[in-house]
Formats: C-alpha cells, sequence, structure tokens
C-alpha cells in the first residue's frame, strides 16, 4: 500500500467511528463533502472513501492535521505521524524528564 492509501485509510477509521447520522457533519466540519448518492448505512467505509478518494495527499493531510488539532486519539495520531514533517507537533515545554506536546501547528 502507498502512502495516500495508508493515509487515506487511517482518515476513514477513525472518521467511522461516529453514528451513521454524524458523518455529513463531520465531513463537511472537515472540508470533506460527501457523496450524497451513497447511503452510510449501508457502508460508512466507502461512504467516506467515495470522498476522500478526490482529495490529494496533501488535501488528505491537511484534514489529518485538523483531526489531531481538535483532539483525538492516541492510536490516530500513531497511525498518521509518519505522514507529517518533524516541525507539525511543537514541543512546548518539559517537566522532570518527560516531554509533553502540547500545541499542534495546522498549516
Amino acid at each position: 500500500m502507498n502512502d495516500y492509501m495508508l493515509l487515506r485509510n487511517a482518515i476513514v477509521n477513525y472518521l467511522k467511528e461516529y453514528k451513521t447520522y454524524e458523518l455529513n457533519g463531520i465531513c463537511k466540519k472537515y472540508g470533506v463533502e460527501c457523496d450524497n448518492s451513497l447511503d452510510p448505512m449501508r457502508s460508512k467505509r466507502v461512504y467516506l472513501e467515495s470522498r476522500l478518494s478526490s482529495l490529494n495527499f496533501e488535501q488528505l493531510t491537511h484534514v489529518a492535521k485538523q483531526i489531531i488539532s481538535e483532539g483525538c486519539n492516541v492510536e490516530f495520531v500513531k497511525s498518521v505521524e509518519m505522514f507529517f514533517n518533524d516541525d507539525f507537533f511543537i514541543i512546548s515545554f518539559a517537566d522532570n524528564d518527560a516531554v509533553r506536546c502540547q500545541d499542534f501547528v495546522t498549516t
């Protein structure tokens, strides 16, 4: 699988955890317009993949950054961190040898 497909699948896997009736609003929130001819009740994965497939890699990266900046689970961050430059996460402070990433840069 190439980087594009890995990133798209990570986003799909994260977004499909939302309730079916929430998907249209969630997609719009991240600037992803879903195909209204598809019914998310049949398959959330197909519903999400249909629109995410129209985005290029840079646009997918932007969607992933938005998801992270608004707060998400650690598993999602781990699944997409390889696609970001080192400057995406800014270390804002260190405390007793523990480095905590607090701020995110969304460019």
